[in-house]
């Protein structure tokens, strides 16, 4: 035979009618067989409503879509993306290869006579068959994207790898002031 699960609702009446016949809340917690400081907060909070407002208020809103995300991990570790866009984002991840990827560059680069900027890619256009950076490379909520670097995509797709940064801009001007 299954076990039955047991509610909230029916948990809190449980522990109300032993604190009715004068049972502290350590007694209690050792006749339901549960712990003192789940008694406790039955008592407190017997329908769970304030429990899971406090958690809901931990989530944030997508930066991509601008629904609310997540508040699971605490509010700390709110994940900047929904679980929407984070499905999307991952099927982005498989679709874009880094051929696809190299071919995408080629196509901006014919367009507009340059080779995209990580900036300009954004927000991605579906589109016109652009990918967000994400899908283009790894950052620390993309692990699977094709290259490790913006400047490597650019590289693979037989442009110059872009300098950026305040050290690379200051190396470049030494060696055009050499020259």
């Amino acid at each position: 035979m299954g076990d039955v699960k047991v509610t909230r609702a029916q948990r809190y009446a449980e522990a109300a009618r032993l604190q009715a016949k004068g049972l502290y809340a350590r007694e209690i917690a050792a006749v339901m067989g549960v712990s003192e400081s789940y008694v406790c907060d039955l008592f407190h909070d017997p329908d769970g409503s304030k429990d899971r407002a406090r958690k809901n208020s931990y989530g944030g809103t997508c930066v991509r879509c601008g629904s609310r995300t997540s508040g699971s991990n605490g509010r700390a570790k709110a994940p900047k993306i929904c679980g929407a866009c984070s499905r999307l984002r991952q099927h982005e991840q498989r679709y874009w290869t880094r051929e696809r990827v190299i071919a995408a560059v080629q196509r901006w680069a014919a367009e507009y006579g340059r080779p995209p900027r990580s900036g300009e890619w954004s927000a991605g256009n579906p589109d016109r068959w652009w990918p967000t950076p994400s899908s283009v490379y790894r950052g620390s909520d993309s692990p699977g994207a094709p290259f490790a670097y913006w400047a490597d995509a650019i590289e693979a797709a037989g442009f110059p790898r872009p300098l950026v940064g305040r050290y690379e801009r200051k190396r470049r001007l030494q060696q055009m002031q050499k020259r």
